[in-house]
């Protein structure tokens, strides 16, 4: 949609001497209409500054993404995960929740808990669940 620049708003005046009386029906339908079309030009500058505001609105926005897009693929270049890097990370705390499962157990093992003492025979079924449950 082209509208006109905010700086060259302009309106036009029309003077047309009317043959009828000021207060003829003619003359009052013809100066209805010229107020409408005045304030019909009016709404159609607000509605193009507007416009106008919500473009600059819609760039600003399209540069921010941009911008966030080239810092995502630079870290993504940078972690070496690339595409993958939800996949990466859901992998690396895989390994570490492992890790973590299998020190309790060790830690457990070496203080020798009174839970691991009682079911330290690797034929008791407590045992077994252990096993399964830290490692």
């Amino acid at each position: 949609m082209a509208c006109p620049s905010s700086g060259s708003a302009s309106y036009t005046v029309v003077i047309i001497p009317l043959k009828t009386s000021l207060y003829s029906l003619d003359a009052l339908r013809f100066y209805l209409w010229i107020k409408r079309l005045k304030d019909l030009e009016k709404e159609k500058d607000t509605l193009c500054s507007g416009l106008e505001v919500l473009e600059k609105a819609r760039l600003w926005y399209l540069q921010r993404l941009e911008e966030n897009k080239s810092r995502q693929s630079r870290i993504e270049a940078k972690s070496g995960l690339g595409n993958n890097f939800h996949t990466g990370i859901e992998k690396c705390l895989r390994g570490i929740r492992a890790g973590i499962r299998l020190e309790s157990a060790h830690a457990l093992q070496k203080r020798k808990h009174p839970l691991w003492r009682s079911t330290s025979e690797p034929s008791s079924p407590g045992y077994q669940h252990l096993v399964n449950y830290w490692v």
